[in-house]
Formats: structure tokens, sequence, C-alpha cells
């Protein structure tokens, strides 16, 4: 593992415009992240993680705007680069799997159209016959069955899980050096969350994947991350080694956030 972290994010600081008024929405963030790492970053809704994660590829909504700060991704200052080169690192060196992966697949298309066409577009080289076999290898890395007859199904067809898997599959097709996965558990039931997590931990492994796990639940990311980020009110208020902060955490709000976890026994 390098010593330098391969993203490192510096007093990262992002407001929203409502009108006549403006929100701040992150207020001085610091974060490093390391290769070949899983960071879990932790929060309530509204605390600022997933804005954070859309600032690193400029995908901010047109109401936000990026006050000061630095983003330098593999020695690549994101936030001074022109939208043409974040164009280039999108999808091709960073990859996200958003919330809802009913929303994020379009109904109309097959998984297979949609799947190739994130290949022909981050890789200009691969032609269609090419896109496929890379479609059908990326199915076949995050454990779908029969991916070749699965290229022709749609959306509607395929259980949450299954979907979410598709998302995944979508975003290493073009292996990135970090995925960025935003509450990928959401709306899964307990089984399918532990099989989405342990795909997570060995698609690290076997791709030398870094990844971000935004969640609002420390147990999700007690079970996968090395290291965790607690966020509030749009601001890091612990870091550090994920054992740590589970057992002893400093911050009363880390306290909090696993005084909510439910507890065999417990009231």
């Amino acid at each position: 593992m390098r010593k330098e972290p391969l993203l490192e994010i510096a007093d990262l600081r992002l407001d929203f415009r409502q009108g006549d008024r403006i929100v701040e929405a992150v207020r001085g963030v610091d974060l490093k992240v390391f290769e070949g790492e899983i960071l879990g970053l932790v929060g309530e809704s509204g605390s600022g993680k997933s804005v954070t994660a859309l600032s690193i590829t400029g995908l901010l909504p047109k109401t936000a705007s990026v006050r000061s700060g630095k983003i330098f991704f593999d020695g690549m200052d994101l936030l001074a680069s022109p939208e043409e080169d974040l164009r280039k690192v999108r999808g091709s060196r960073i990859s996200y799997v958003f919330q809802d992966p009913a929303s994020s697949l379009n109904p109309v298309f097959t998984i297979g159209e949609q799947l190739m066409e994130t290949v022909v577009l981050h890789q200009k080289a691969a032609g269609r016959a090419r896109a496929f076999d890379i479609a059908v290898e990326s199915l076949k890395d995050v454990g779908m069955p029969s991916p070749k007859e699965l290229m022709s199904a749609y959306p509607h067809q395929l259980s949450g899980g299954m979907r979410q898997r598709v998302m995944i599959a979508m975003a290493i097709s073009c292996r990135p050096k970090l995925l960025i996965a935003d509450e990928p558990t959401t709306a899964l039931d307990v089984t399918v969350q532990a099989q989405i997590l342990e795909l997570l931990s060995e698609l690290k492994e076997e791709l030398s994947l870094t990844v971000i796990l935004i969640t609002h639940d420390l147990s999700i990311v007690s079970q996968v991350a090395e290291k965790t980020a607690v966020m509030q009110q749009g601001r890091i208020v612990e870091y550090g080694d994920t054992e740590m902060v589970y057992r002893k955490p400093s911050h009363p709000y880390t306290k909090k956030l696993i005084d909510c976890i439910p507890k065999i026994g417990g009231r």
C-alpha cells in the first residue's frame, strides 16, 4: 500500500443556493483515502456525505458551488481541472454506485445495452463486440448467474439485489481505481445486504479497488471498512481505524450512532 493517499480532500467548503439564501452544506472537510482500503463515510441524512462524494468529480447540482478547498486524486487536482479532463476521470478512473438501482437503470433498455454503453463511452477503442465481452465479464465478476442470457433482460425482471449487482458491474467495467458506493444496501433485506458487502470486499481484493462506502449505518461499515470517517453537519467529527472508532468512540455523535444499532438483549 502506498504511503501517499490516492484521494485527498483538504478544507472542502460547499454551499447550496436556495433563492436568496445560502446554505453551507460542507464545512471544511479534510479526508484521506489510501490505495487498496475501504473507507466508511458515516452520518445521518443531510450530514453532507453524498455531496462531498459528488464534488470529487464535479457531479454537483447547479444550485451547489464549491467555495474553497482542494481535491487531489492520484496526483491530479480535480477542482482545478477543466470539464474535459474530468470526463476522462468519471467512469474510467472513478466510478459511482448510486443509492437506488431501480431509478439508476433505464427501464426501456436491456441490461446489456446499458452495460455496453458504459464501456463504449469510457473506452473509446472498444467496439460493440469487445464491449459485449467486457460487459459479460463484469457480470461474472459480481457473481451474476448466466451472464450472457442476462444481457437481454430488462431491469424490471431482476430482484433488487440483482439490480444492485448490475450497477456494481457497470461501475467496475472500466476497471476504475476508486469506487464510490453511496448507500449500496438501501432497500435490501439483511441477507442481500450481507452479500453486497461481501461482494465489495471481494472486488477490492480481486481488482485492487479502493472503495468509499457511504452509509448512515455504522454496523455496515464495521463489517468491511478498514477506516471510518464520521460526518455531522458538514464536518468530519471523527476519523480512524474502524475497530477503534467502533469500540472506543471519542465524539458524542459517534457514540449516539453506535447507540442506535439494535443489540440482542437490549431494551
